[in-house]
């Protein structure tokens, strides 16, 4: 039998920001509730106010909710996020047909109790006659995205009264007719009765759902059950993303993919929401079934201009050479504003990510930042870097940044020039000293006067350490005419285009 296509065309829509809903809910005994529950209707092209209400909230992070309404009587003319949740809360419409409109919000953070207005919807109105206003898809959840269980109650609107009709003359009693003789019965011949069809039952059908992203990062969820289940990589090569990000709940840490990743990465599920970075934009066409367990309506949020804002970030990379048994901790931090992402992996893992996102939509970072990422063991020693890498306009554009990380490849996170061993000496000696970065180093030794009695020139040099007799610097205790200096106090200097620094040491005879 043919499947059944049915087409879904929309322009851009807004993520229902009831993310990650979980499947047990908390009862605490709410009512969600249209308030005036019975209002009387203003003549037509005159406005209709009702607010959507709460009583005995406990503990609400966000809400979902869907307003039906008679279009003959009513046309929707604005739907608002109310008072309930705290300020700052993120506040998303959700598709809106002639005869339904909604919204969803999800406070960042923070949780609201008690009594209150959760939306305010605003009617034009079309007719004045008697209708009604329904509440459906109506999702209360909690700080952990578990949905708590709510009494719904929807309202009426009265139009004018009907007139009394007048009461009708009675009419004449007409003459009783005849009753006509009925003929006598024929009898017929019994016919084989028909055996009935069973109709047949038709596959589930197939949706096609078109969705509009915008040029940069947006906020999406699957809106339809594929027939092959999505994973990162899949999700990132449909929607045409360099990157994919999604909550953990249990961990309350952002999970990154990237697109030039091995691998599948984490599985994408339905109503769960998704961070996408579409450099392009454009139409995204998805096909499956309706979703059975999820949210009704799935949708994409508009995204923004890079590299204005930058509201979602990655950094990503090989994870190399680890030992087996071991635990690391990827730490990358914006020296510019001080955040701080981190990833905990196993040595089974070859790649590593590490994400930054503001659901308010704030930057979190901004070309010219620099970036340091290291990492740590399970027993908290710095494995390889600190590394530093500055973010330009094409990073932000792919929201990521590519860095590997091999276990032992060890960087310093500042330039130092250590103490001379050993001191006292004679008649020679090692200098340690590490750099930061790579750059052409100098030592000179001074006497006491700060005459310069030895120049050591040792060239350029990569970043590292230089710390032990076959890598630090070696003075063998003789001037620059190579005589050999006397017994007393000796300085010696570290010098690069950036840096400089003393210490004093002793020779003894």
């Amino acid at each position: 039998m043919k499947r059944q296509i049915t087409y879904l065309s929309t322009s851009v829509v807004i993520l229902a920001m009831l993310m990650f809903l979980g499947v047990q809910g908390v009862v605490y005994g709410q009512t969600v509730s249209i308030d005036p529950a019975s209002v009387e209707s203003p003549v037509a092209g005159e406005q209709l106010i009702v607010n959507i209400n709460i009583t005995g909230g406990m503990n609400v992070a966000g809400y979902q909710v869907t307003v039906t309404f008679d279009s003959t009587a009513l046309s929707n003319a604005s739907i608002a996020n109310g008072d309930y949740l705290p300020t700052g809360a993120f506040v998303a419409p959700l598709p809106s047909t002639d005869t339904s409109v909604g919204l969803g919000a999800t406070a960042i953070g923070a949780t609201s109790d008690g009594d209150g207005t959760l939306a305010t919807v605003t009617f034009t109105v079309v007719e004045t006659k008697d209708s009604t206003i329904g509440l459906t898809n109506v999702l209360i959840s909690d700080p952990a995205a578990d949905p708590i269980d709510v009494t719904v109650q929807g309202g009426m609107i009265t139009g004018p009264a009907p007139e009394t009709p007048e009461t009708p003359e009675t009419p004449e009693t007409p003459e009783t007719p005849t009753e006509p003789q009925m003929p006598e019965e024929t009898e017929m011949p019994p016919s084989d009765p028909e055996t009935p069809v069973e109709p047949e039952m038709p596959e589930e059908a197939m949706v096609i759902f078109e969705m509009v992203l915008s040029p940069g990062l947006n906020m999406i969820s699957l809106p339809l059950m594929p027939e092959e289940p999505y994973t990162a990589s899949s999700f990132a090569a449909v929607v045409g993303a360099t990157i994919v990000i999604r909550l953990d709940t249990a961990m309350q840490e952002f999970v990154g993919f990237t697109a030039d990743q091995e691998g599948d990465g984490f599985p994408i599920e339905g109503g769960q929401g998704y961070i996408v970075n579409v450099p392009g934009g454009g139409m995204v066409t998805f096909e499956g079934t309706a979703w059975s367990n999820t949210m009704e309506d799935a949708a994409a949020a508009p995204g923004i201009e890079l590299p204005s804002t930058t509201w979602a970030f990655v950094v990503s990379g090989d994870l190399l050479e680890t030992e087996t048994g071991v635990s690391y901790t990827v730490v990358a931090k914006n020296r510019r504003t001080g955040e701080v992402a981190t990833r905990r992996v196993s040595s089974e893992h070859k790649e590593f990510n590490t994400a930054w996102a503001d659901l308010s939509r704030k930057s979190v970072i901004e070309a010219g930042d620099t970036l340091e990422v290291m990492l740590f063991d399970d027993v908290g020693n710095i494995v390889s870097g600190p590394f530093t890498q500055t973010v330009d306009v094409e990073d932000l554009r792919n929201a990521y940044l590519s860095l590997p990380l091999t276990v032992g490849d060890v960087h310093p996170a500042e330039t130092i020039l250590a103490q001379n061993f050993p001191n006292p000496f004679n008649p020679e000696t090692w200098i340690p000293y590490q750099l930061e970065k790579s750059a052409d180093v100098v030592l000179q030794i001074y006497d006491t006067s700060g005459g310069i009695v030895r120049t050591i020139d040792l060239g350029f040099k990569q970043q590292g350490f230089y710390m032990t007799r076959s890598t630090a610097a070696y003075w063998d205790g003789r001037n620059n005419m190579g005589e050999q200096v006397a017994s007393g106090v000796y300085f010696y200097s570290l010098q690069t285009a950036d840096f400089s620094a003393t210490r004093k040491m002793l020779i003894l005879k």
